[in-house]
């Protein structure tokens, strides 16, 4: 693997929890998303089924980094 100095440049998160919705670790990865995002380019992906659709939009609105949002699907193993 080669890393170039691009590649360095950037930072994928990826976390279960994310603000607008509540969570410890979602104000946590928010913050660190924030702060890396003065240094380096930041795209976040998660998961945001527990938090309101228009909420999510306006507090994305307002955010200098990309976040992707999705909803997890139900899988049933039996």
């Amino acid at each position: 693997l080669k890393l170039s100095e691009k590649n360095l440049n950037q930072v994928l998160l990826l976390c279960s929890e994310f603000p607008p919705g509540p969570g410890g670790i979602g104000n946590h990865a928010w913050n660190l998303a924030k702060n890396l995002n003065n240094m380096v380019s930041v795209d976040v992906l998660t998961i945001s089924d527990y938090a309101d659709i228009k909420e999510c939009e306006s507090f994305d609105k307002k955010e200098k980094f990309n976040i992707y949002r999705f909803k997890r699907f139900p899988i049933s193993i039996i």
